[in-house]
């Protein structure tokens, strides 16, 4: 998936996974597979959680430490928003 300068996942994301440099992470998904930031959270960990996808709604979910070191930790296709009926309705 990301072919870029990895390290090991940081043991604090709980994840054996690649992590990479933020700006290079985000420079990829932009060029490669037209992904901007679309949604951000911060997880109880501390990292932050952030979505990004394409137009075309191909979507990349990852984690960011506070270190800066971005773990891509999920990708696919068919990302779409979903409307809520009114302010405070849940899923």
């Amino acid at each position: 998936m990301f072919l870029i300068y990895g390290c090991a996942a940081p043991a604090n994301t709980g994840f054996s996974i690649d992590c990479y440099e933020r700006k290079r992470v985000i420079a990829f998904l932009k060029k490669e597979h037209s992904e901007a930031l679309k949604s951000v959270g911060l997880s109880n960990k501390g990292n932050l959680v952030e979505v990004f996808i394409s137009s075309g709604g191909s979507f990349t979910i990852m984690l960011t430490t506070p270190k800066g070191m971005s773990c891509p930790i999920e990708e696919g296709k068919g990302w779409r928003d979903i409307q809520r009926e009114k302010p405070g309705d849940r899923i």
